[in-house]
């Protein structure tokens, strides 16, 4: 889902000498990473970026990694087995700062607007089993299970341990998210869901795993 020249060129500080394509297939690239001690910050920081983007598996020297990819890749696309496939999209950004607000209760208050996009929600209120977090970037998507079925409430009529994204919504969706275990979400693109029009850039949409699958 990503264009991988255009990111490592966005990227090149960072990566150069450290990604190489010595693959017949010059979609596989090789990461090869300083071991020693000094590095260890460095190398965190270069891998915890590739992975947002690539699938990254261990190979050794001589080893052929497309069947490991292809192991890795499917292995990326289990979400926990679930009847309701439906994925309440919310944007948010600054996830880093607001997420420890309702990360320990898991209780969130995701607002709804009586427009086209909110409607779809309501209609679909019943398929919605997972919560996806996201900036319509494919950097800093954060996935998780709800736990039972949504709720609804009126703006006066949400309890306090509910963290609210939005105060100007006409209604609220209720949910409890399994936060024992954020979910990968590197097979899903938000970018798949764009949003109707500018006016709902930031208002919460429904959607599906199948469609937000790359």
């Amino acid at each position: 889902g990503v264009d991988s020249v255009n990111f490592l060129a966005e990227n090149f500080k960072e990566v150069i000498g450290k990604v190489y394509t010595p693959f017949a297939d010059k979609q596989i690239y090789s990461l090869a990473l300083d071991k020693r001690e000094k590095f260890r910050e460095e190398n965190d920081r270069v891998y915890n970026l590739l992975d947002k983007h690539f699938h990254i598996v261990k190979c050794e020297l001589g080893q052929d990694p497309i069947s490991l990819l292809a192991e890795k890749q499917s292995s990326d696309q289990v979400l926990i087995e679930s009847t309701r496939t439906g994925v309440l999209m919310v944007m948010m950004e600054n996830y880093e700062a607001k997420s420890p607000k309702f990360l320990a209760s898991g209780k969130l208050a995701v607002g709804v607007k009586y427009t086209a996009e909110g409607m779809e929600i309501l209609n679909n209120r019943e398929h919605i089993g997972y919560v996806l977090f996201h900036t319509r970037k494919l950097d800093g998507q954060h996935l998780f299970a709800i736990k039972g079925s949504p709720q609804f409430a009126t703006t006066d009529s949400v309890s306090e341990d509910f963290y609210t994204n939005q105060s100007t919504a006409n209604v609220y969706v209720l949910v409890e998210l399994d936060t024992s275990a954020e979910l990968s979400a590197t097979a899903l693109n938000s970018q798949f869901k764009p949003n109707r029009d500018k006016t709902t850039r930031y208002d919460a949409q429904f959607a599906t795993i199948e469609e937000l699958n790359k």
